[in-house]
């Protein structure tokens, strides 16, 4: 079992680039796999073999191309990093530039308060137990993607990768932000597509999955998006130049070791259940299809 944490560090360390502030993060949580293997009371259900498709999967996420270079006098890129005895904070985010247009704070506004608060993560850390964290350091760290697939809104993916005190892996989990520039709106599901369209919408996702499944392409022992889980994530897309790609938290379309997490749909697939503002929104791609 120790042999199997020991290869994990080095392909932790061995995935950092020469950053003085991303190699204070490898240590840390270097540090924190090592306190686990050395636990010989913790037993683990654990295949190295999983977790390397897991991580491979993850850095091939975090490694995909998204369009901020072509965004770089809109978003004002951020990162947060705080590193103390029995956790580490590291975020990184951007931030919308209010001088192009100040109703853009509504997003900044939002980003800073609601999805990330830095202060109210940081308050419920130090409140917790610090024997426990002695052993097993909290980790919160949390990445991104954005997207421009045309000129009137944007969509950010945010990937968020957690270690927990009580758990030798981490935990991952997506929030999106879709944002109209035009009209400093946040886009939902409602936004784009006509009421009641949800189930048509699940069953074309399925289809996917299972055409994936049977192919071969993902993993056998995925399964169908439940009613329930598609309610729950139905807001949770990105539109990616002519596809929406929607995203589940860990254990939600598949297990957590095959690192597959979203499925994606082509525009042209979903055009007859897109509204009026949604057909208007994604327009510019629609007639690149055509």
């Amino acid at each position: 079992m120790r042999k199997i944490f020991f290869i994990w560090c080095v392909l932790i360390i061995a995935s950092c680039v020469d950053d003085p502030k991303e190699a204070q993060e490898s240590v840390l949580i270097q540090d924190s796999i090592e306190r686990i293997a050395t636990d010989s009371a913790r037993e683990l259900d654990f295949d190295f073999r999983e977790f390397r498709y897991l991580k491979n999967s993850k850095d091939s996420l975090l490694k995909r191309e998204d369009d901020r270079k072509t965004l770089e006098n809109l978003i004002i890129p951020k990162s947060y990093l705080k590193i103390e005895k029995y956790y580490m904070l590291s975020f990184k985010y951007p931030l919308l530039n209010e001088k192009i247009n100040s109703h853009y704070s509504k997003f900044n506004n939002y980003l800073l308060n609601s999805l990330i608060n830095l202060k109210n993560i940081e308050a419920e850390l130090e409140k917790c137990d610090t024997s426990t964290y002695g052993k097993y350091p909290e980790i919160r760290r949390m990445d991104y993607k954005i997207y421009n697939a045309n000129e009137k809104f944007i969509s950010v993916l945010f990937y968020k990768e957690n270690f927990y005190s009580k758990t030798p892996l981490p935990v991952y989990s997506f929030v999106t932000l879709n944002f109209d520039l035009n009209n400093s709106e946040f886009i939902n599901y409602e936004n784009l597509f006509l009421p009641n369209s949800e189930e048509k919408l699940r069953e074309s996702l399925n289809e996917l999955l299972v055409q994936k499944i049977n192919s071969g392409e993902i993993y056998y022992d995925c399964w169908e998006i439940s009613e329930e889980d598609f309610e729950a994530y139905k807001d949770n897309f990105v539109l990616i130049d002519s596809n929406i790609e929607f995203y589940f938290d860990d254990c939600i379309i598949c297990p957590s070791y095959t690192g597959i997490f979203s499925i994606k749909i082509p525009i042209e697939k979903l055009h007859s259940i897109l509204n009026e503002q949604g057909i208007n929104r994604v327009s510019s791609t629609l007639e690149y299809l055509d």
